[in-house]
């Protein structure tokens, strides 16, 4: 399963509509089980990280994965990496990625992900954190009958 994952809010545990970093971006911390449920997935098959940002934000972005060594806990190369100017710019790169899954806290960007693409908000009453995330993807993998566990 080839899984695409927003960072805002979904890895990086910030808050507000956009990714957004203080002065001290460094010490903003990961989202509770967001690595270790990606290492996961990626043992499975490939997660993408797929963001909505300006180019100051990009750079602090890449910097506080690779501050967090996010490619050494989750197995997610930077070369998975993808940074986008716009939120429709998502699904595109999702089509691209023939990604079978997305997981993201807007529901505007779900929306407009190509099928077959899974969706999955995170921060819903059904999905509010990466333990339900994971329900419900391992779900979608066994309809598949490609379970991830």
């Amino acid at each position: 399963m080839n899984v695409g994952v927003d960072l805002g809010g979904v890895v990086i545990d910030s808050s507000g509509p956009d990714t957004f970093f203080g002065p001290d971006y460094l010490s903003v911390p990961p989202v509770y089980k967001a690595f270790d449920s990606i290492a996961r997935l990626n043992a499975v098959g490939k997660v993408f990280i797929v963001s909505k940002c300006g180019p100051r934000i990009e750079e602090q972005s890449r910097h506080w994965l690779a501050a967090h060594d996010f490619e050494k806990r989750t197995g997610v190369a930077e070369d998975r990496w993808h940074f986008v100017r716009a939120r429709p710019d998502k699904a595109l790169v999702a089509y691209v990625l023939e990604l079978d899954a997305f997981v993201d806290d807007r529901e505007d960007v779900l929306e407009v992900m190509p099928p077959p693409v899974h969706r999955v908000r995170f921060g819903s009453p059904q999905t509010p954190g990466w333990p339900q995330v994971m329900a419900a993807l391992n779900l979608r993998a066994r309809q598949a009958g490609q379970p991830l566990a």
